[in-house]
């Protein structure tokens, strides 16, 4: 608290829902139960609870359509972030669409009056030296749309041998200084 106020939080709950690994995924829970899960949980938090200073995050992964996006989409109400898990973008063949994500999601938030983020993205190791500048940073420019992206979160790092940001040393550290330099990101 600051001041006696409560910070923002921002919750990700069942992020990646497209996809199948989870228990909450698209293999062991249908649309419909998926959406009362999360107003369950939001239900809870909110009304049972009294939390006002969560704020959800939508988050599904590696989608490339407006349909795929709103697959399983809990109602404005429930949402107040529009954000993609994005991990496509380990080949520079996938930059384009990649920034096509980021700028549909863009686009989606603005007509639902939310704002949107790149909730989880990265290549582990980092394998290529320019990824900051070269992949993320083209996807974040690729048009008006998806410069409108209000954080961008790489996964974890747990080890040297398993991480998603760079470390002192590490080939991509000085290109990530080049990322942290350009006129659009803000740390």
């Amino acid at each position: 608290r600051k001041n006696g106020e409560p910070i923002p939080v921002i919750l990700r709950p069942f992020h990646e829902h497209n996809q199948d690994w989870p228990w909450w995924g698209r293999r062991s829970c249908s649309d419909r139960d998926f959406i009362a899960l999360w107003r369950m949980t939001a239900d809870h938090l909110r009304k049972t609870r009294a939390i006002r200073h969560v704020l959800f995050a939508y988050s599904p992964q590696d989608v490339a359509t407006e349909k795929d996006y709103l697959k399983g989409y809990p109602g404005d109400d429930y949402v107040d972030i529009f954000g993609l898990d994005y991990y496509r973008a380990w080949h520079w063949r996938e930059v384009p669409r990649f920034g096509e994500a980021l700028s549909m999601i863009n686009r989606l938030a603005g007509q639902h009056d939310k704002v949107a983020a790149l909730t989880e993205t990265g290549v582990d190791k980092v394998p290529n030296a320019d990824w900051w500048t070269e992949y993320l940073l083209k996807a974040l420019k690729h048009d008006k749309w998806s410069r409108k992206t209000v954080w961008a979160l790489v996964w974890r790092n747990k080890s040297q041998g398993h991480h998603f940001g760079p470390f002192l040393g590490h080939p991509s550290a000085p290109d990530f200084i080049k990322f942290h330099d350009d006129r659009l990101t803000i740390f």
